[in-house]
């Protein structure tokens, strides 16, 4: 009995020693993300913080000067958010940083797979939409991922809330659907009357189009979202960290795990430590039952 009490002594104290140390290096990492992203959004926007305004670095002094004649929108922020995640992440930085295979990835790059990553070598639409996302969110807005799924093939858009009104940014292809009015429209809008807003894909790339080929079976109508068992357990415990954490439903804590990794790794591993936890103590009363 004693060996036993001893035994699960240890293995309690690994489990919440393990626990304390990755949500410690996770939330040191997720909130440097913060600050970055924050950083990169409030500055392109002209947004300054009173660090930068008092920083003697000329180069920002003179983005301050030309930035202080901008009062944006809502809409006119989140197009330059777009354009420059479409430019960050654009050709140039695919050759510097880009893996040339999946075996010369490492833990970071296959595992953990933060903004960052996605931010040094981000090559695909998910990883453009995400880094869009993280700007979008570091502004206050309410972002999404959407994603179209299509005969095995899938395209990553993000849309954000603006004006009580969700619009469609893809910032893999530096683009924005509007309607004859010059107005920003949404994915239901988008699929409603195809026939026209295909006719504006890819006029804003801004680099070789040979590179930027749009596949027009994504057309925001033949939307593929498989619901498994698996899917619906994922959902209910989503569910109730969205009670838990505040957030308003389960697919809100869904996005944010989607932008920010480290919050996702933090989720997760939470969620395994809980059921662990529970199952030694039931294992616990158990066995004590059993000796006696």
């Amino acid at each position: 009995m004693n060996k036993f009490k001893f035994l699960l002594l240890i293995i309690i104290v690994f489990m919440w020693g393990g626990y304390i140390a990755s949500m410690f290096f996770l939330q040191i990492n997720s909130s440097f993300e913060d600050r970055l992203f924050e950083r990169i959004a409030t500055r392109t926007v002209g947004e300054f913080s009173n660090t930068d305004l008092s920083s003697k670095n000329p180069h920002l002094q003179n983005l301050i000067k030309d930035a202080k004649e901008q009062n944006l929108t809502d809409i006119e922020k989140l197009i330059k958010l777009n354009e420059l995640t479409h430019v960050l992440l654009g050709p140039p930085r695919k050759i510097l940083f880009l893996p040339e295979s999946e075996e010369a990835k490492g833990i970071l790059d296959k595992h953990l797979h933060s903004s960052m990553i996605s931010l040094l070598g981000g090559y695909a639409c998910y990883m453009h939409s995400q880094v869009f996302g993280r700007l979008a969110h570091s502004l206050g807005l309410e972002y999404q991922n959407f994603s179209m799924l299509y005969n095995g093939k899938n395209h990553n858009v993000a849309e954000v809330k603006v004006n009580d009104k969700w619009v469609v940014f893809d910032p893999l292809f530096n683009h924005v659907f509007k309607d004859n009015n010059g107005n920003i429209v949404g994915k239901d809008e988008i699929a409603k009357n195809w026939d026209l807003y295909s006719k504006q894909v890819g006029n804003a790339c801004m680099f070789e189009r040979s590179d930027y080929i749009y596949d027009m079976d994504y057309n925001y109508t033949d939307i593929n979202r498989q619901i498994s068992f698996i899917s619906e357990i994922k959902h209910s415990i989503l569910f109730m960290w969205s009670k838990v954490l505040g957030y308003e439903s389960a697919d809100k804590i869904k996005d944010y795990m989607l932008m920010n990794r480290y919050f996702y790794w933090q989720i997760l591993i939470s969620t395994i430590f809980i059921f662990l936890n529970i199952f030694s103590f039931i294992n616990f009363l158990v066995i004590r039952k059993l000796q006696k």
